[in-house]
């Protein structure tokens, strides 16, 4: 089971880069109908570490990018 081999977790996220962006008139994106609309686009890195109890107890990391976005109600999106 993950969390038995997984020991001493640590998540940490952090924002990376953020932008808004207006979406209609020519170029509107799939769903969106009507006026002018923001979208809100986030990039949020992440570290996530553990000791791994199965080797040694030596400390394992991973790390990467994850994408937010955010339409103008504050409605997560998945990207």
């Amino acid at each position: 089971m993950k969390w038995n081999r997984e020991k001493n977790y640590r998540l940490r996220k952090e924002l990376f880069a953020f932008e808004n962006r207006r979406i209609g008139g020519p170029k509107r994106l799939e769903g969106y109908e009507g006026d002018e609309r923001w979208l809100g686009l986030i990039a949020v890195q992440f570290w996530y570490e553990y000791q791994d109890k199965e080797d040694g107890m030596k400390w394992k990391r991973c790390y990467g990018l994850e994408d937010w976005t955010f339409d103008e109600k504050v409605s997560h999106k998945e990207t």
